[in-house]
């Protein structure tokens, strides 16, 4: 699985990159395009960064946070869900071809 974990690095690297960008933290995210700011409503690292700005600086309440982690516990799960499947898979493709002792 490392094998297969390490050649998929630099694509998860790239994705990374793409989120922590549109994220809002760098740059105010009405100074993107439309269709990028629409993408930035459903990043988690967008809704997370906001979410600590309000409650930290803004003075929110708790109702403001309960709202973003009501948005985010989905995405965690599904993010889960997802990398359980993709570890278990990999696991697969290194048992097939023979390299899992390698690293």
């Amino acid at each position: 699985a490392a094998l297969t974990v390490r050649g998929s690095a630099a694509g998860l690297g790239f994705g990374v990159s793409v989120l922590t960008l549109v994220s809002g933290a760098y740059f105010p995210i009405d100074l993107f395009p439309g269709w990028v700011q629409a993408f930035a409503e459903v990043n988690p690292l967008a809704i997370t960064i906001e979410g600590m700005r309000e409650a930290l600086l803004g003075g929110a309440g708790w109702s403001s946070v309960a709202s973003d982690v009501a948005k985010l516990l989905p995405m965690s799960l599904a993010s889960l869900l997802v990398g359980l499947l993709v570890f278990r898979l990999a696991l697969k493709r290194e048992r097939r071809v023979g390299t899992l002792g390698h690293y």
